[in-house]
């Protein structure tokens, strides 16, 4: 991976990463629960409290997903739909 010039040093897979976020960020709201369990280790959770809850953000994060997935789906089918109707 090449690293971008800068103070961060950011990776071109890293800027792209930051990229899509910025898009749907959204979908940052449910990401950062998950990392925050992966980075939080001094809680006193056990191992079945953390795939609960793992399960829990993963389970979110698939629902929303899924349903921005459907939304885009609908809102190109409605384009491809009405530019049926105005061409000449």
């Amino acid at each position: 991976m090449r690293k971008k010039k800068g103070s961060l040093n950011f990776t071109d897979e890293e800027l792209s990463l930051v990229e899509q976020l910025r898009r749907h960020p959204e979908l940052l709201q449910k990401i950062k629960p998950i990392l925050d369990l992966a980075e939080n280790t001094d809680e006193g959770f056990d191992a079945n409290d953390i795939e609960d809850r793992l399960i829990k953000e993963v389970d979110a994060l698939g629902n929303q997903v899924l349903g921005q997935w459907a939304q885009n789906l609908e809102e190109e089918q409605a384009l491809v739909e009405g530019s049926k109707y105005t061409k000449f």
